[in-house]
C-alpha cells in the first residue's frame, strides 16, 4: 500500500509495520493539502495495524533545531510541530502504543527519549527517535534540541569544534543504525554504529501491553 511520499513495510514474519513518511511536507504552505493527507494517512495506518511495533522512518528529526526541520526552539508548537502535535495527541487518544521513529539528515548520530514530563506539550506517550545519515555525506556536530516535545539525548556523536562542521566522510565519522527484534519477547534494540560496523550504543525497548486489547477487555 503507498501514499504520496509514503510508503507501508510489512513484515508478517516479524511484530512490525514500518511507515515512510516526508515530513517535510509538513506545514509548507503550497503543500498544505498534502500534509493534511499524510497526517491523515499516518493516523489511519498506526490505527488499523496490529503489529507490536510500529516504525515511522521519517526524513526528519522531531526535536533538533534548525531552520530546515520541524523544531524551530524551545516554546509551544509552531509552524510543522503543530502536526507532530497532533499525531502524537492523537496516538495517545487511541491507545496506540509502541512507536518508534527512525530519523536523518542530521548528519550525525544519536537518540532521544521524548518525555511529556519535560515538555511544553504534553499530551503524548512517551517515545524514542533514532537518527543517523545521510551516509557518505559532511559530518556535523550535535544539534541543540527543543523543549516542546520535552526530548532528551540519551546518546549522541559527531564532529567536535575543533574538527568543524561538514568534516569529510575520508575522516571516518560516519554512522548508520540497527534494530533487532527479538521473535519471543518481541523486545526491541536499537544499535547505534559507526562506519566500520562498530557497535557506539545501543537500547533495548520493552513492548507494552496494547491500550486498545485493554480497552476492549474491560469494556466488555
Amino acid at each position: 500500500m503507498s501514499h504520496p511520499q509514503s510508503t507501508v513495510l510489512l513484515f508478517p514474519r516479524n511484530p512490525l509495520t514500518c511507515l515512510s513518511a516526508n515530513i517535510r511536507s509538513f506545514a509548507a504552505n503550497i503543500l498544505m493539502a498534502q500534509a493534511n493527507m499524510l497526517l491523515a494517512w499516518l493516523k489511519r495506518e498506526l490505527t488499523s495495524s496490529n503489529a507490536t511495533w510500529k516504525v515511522i522512518a521519517a526524513d526528519l528529526p522531531i526535536g533538533i533545531v534548525s531552520t530546515d526541520a520541524i523544531a524551530l526552539g524551545d516554546g509551544p508548537p509552531a509552524r510543522r510541530e503543530h502536526e507532530i502535535a497532533d499525531l502524537l495527541s492523537f496516538l495517545k487518544h487511541a491507545g496506540v502504543g509502541n512507536v518508534v521513529w527512525l530519523t536523518a539528515d542530521m548528519h550525525y548520530t544519536s537518540a532521544h527519549y521524548y518525555d511529556p514530563n519535560h515538555a511544553v506539550f504534553r499530551d503524548f506517550e512517551p517515545f524514542w527517535e533514532f537518527v543517523s545519515g545521510p551516509l557518505h555525506a559532511g559530518t556535523w556536530s550535535p544539534g541543540q534540541l527543543d523543549n516542546t516535545f520535552g526530548p532528551r539525548a540519551m546518546y549522541r556523536k559527531g564532529c567536535d569544534c575543533e574538527q568543524g562542521d561538514n568534516l569529510a566522510p575520508c575522516f571516518g565519522l560516519q554512522f548508520f543504525g540497527r534494530v533487532d527484534i527479538d521473535g519471543k519477547t518481541g523486545v526491541m534494540t536499537v544499535t547505534l554504529k559507526d562506519v566500520e560496523d562498530n557497535d557506539l550504543w545501543s537500547v533495548d525497548i520493552a513492548p507494552k501491553p496494547d491500550a486498545r486489547l485493554l480497552q476492549r477487555v474491560t469494556s466488555r
